[in-house]
């Protein structure tokens, strides 16, 4: 989807919680781009 938004925020969920991505670790960062969706 669009919102317009030109910065919008990504939520995921780590360990029970979701937690905006820009909050986390360099390293659950690169985690995060890797994972795969079915």
């Amino acid at each position: 989807p669009h919102c317009g938004n030109p910065n919008p925020d990504h939520w995921s969920r780590i360990v029970g919680y979701y937690r905006p991505v820009k909050n986390w670790n360099p390293g659950k960062k690169a985690e995060f781009k890797m994972r795969v969706t079915y």
